[in-house]
């Protein structure tokens, strides 16, 4: 094989790795946005309840 169809190899095959890769960032960016909808939403409601801090207490 020749030095330069070595290197187009080389880049072909980093270009597949690397949208390997972006493919599984996409993937855990869907997840933790999830997660975080799911704290927040479920997070929400004890902030409503939470007792009042120092501050709502001397007012």
């Amino acid at each position: 094989m020749s030095e330069l169809a070595n290197q187009h190899s080389l880049v072909d095959e980093l270009d597949a790795r690397q949208n390997e890769v972006l493919l599984q960032l996409d993937d855990l960016n869907i997840q933790i946005e999830s997660l975080l909808s799911e704290y927040l939403v479920a997070d929400t409601p004890a902030d409503e309840a939470a007792p009042p801090t120092t501050s709502q207490e001397a007012a």
